[in-house]
């Protein structure tokens, strides 16, 4: 599996590791309700996200 994933374009790589960092940042809310910081971590990912 890891060879077929270095072989993925860079992009696509790309889009799967900010698709699994996001899935770990919802479940995370759900274990951790009471956490307000995974809310901010969340938001500062997604502007990261939008403006890098």
């Amino acid at each position: 599996m890891e060879k077929y994933l270095l072989k993925l374009p860079f992009s696509i790589q790309i889009a799967i590791l900010s698709f699994l960092i996001g899935t770990l940042l919802f479940v995370s809310y759900f274990i951790f309700p009471k956490w307000d910081n995974i809310i901010l971590i969340g938001i500062l990912y997604v502007l990261a996200a939008l403006f890098f």
